[in-house]
Parts: structure tokens; C-alpha cells; sequence
């Protein structure tokens, strides 16, 4: 089971699903998945009455998932 994430925000730019989408060519529907299987760490800052998630990622979990995905297809 992924990790459980943090609840509160750390400092610096946050990015939405689409704009990491964007960033990295692929679907909001991939991203999502990163998030749900605890590859891509975020924060659902949706209101607790919300059923739809709404993630925050910072720019350094972007750098820190872009080491871990270079790593892997370095080995």
C-alpha cells in the first residue's frame, strides 16, 4: 500500500495533474495513477466534503520523481 501523503504543504511552486501531465508528454489519467500507486508524491488539497481528489505536487517531488524514473532506466 502506497504511503499515506503528508498534510500540509511544503514552500515552492505547486502543480496541478494537467500541468505535470504537460510537463512530462503523457495523460492526467498516468499521472493519476503515479500518484495512486505512491510513485509520484501529492497532496489532495480538495475540501474534506469533496469526492473528487485535487492534488497539489510540488517542484520537488517533480525533481525527486524525475531521479527515481531516471534510476530505473539506468539499471
Amino acid at each position: 500500500m502506497p504511503p499515506k501523503p503528508p498534510t500540509t504543504l511544503p514552500t515552492g511552486r505547486r502543480w496541478n495533474i494537467r500541468e505535470v501531465a504537460n510537463h512530462f508528454g503523457t495523460s492526467v489519467d498516468t499521472v493519476s495513477r503515479w500518484i495512486e500507486e505512491g510513485e509520484l508524491r501529492a497532496v489532495n488539497v480538495a475540501s474534506t466534503s469533496s469526492k473528487i481528489p485535487r492534488y497539489s505536487i510540488t517542484d520537488a517531488d517533480i525533481e525527486a520523481f524525475t531521479k527515481r524514473r531516471q534510476t530505473k532506466t539506468a539499471v
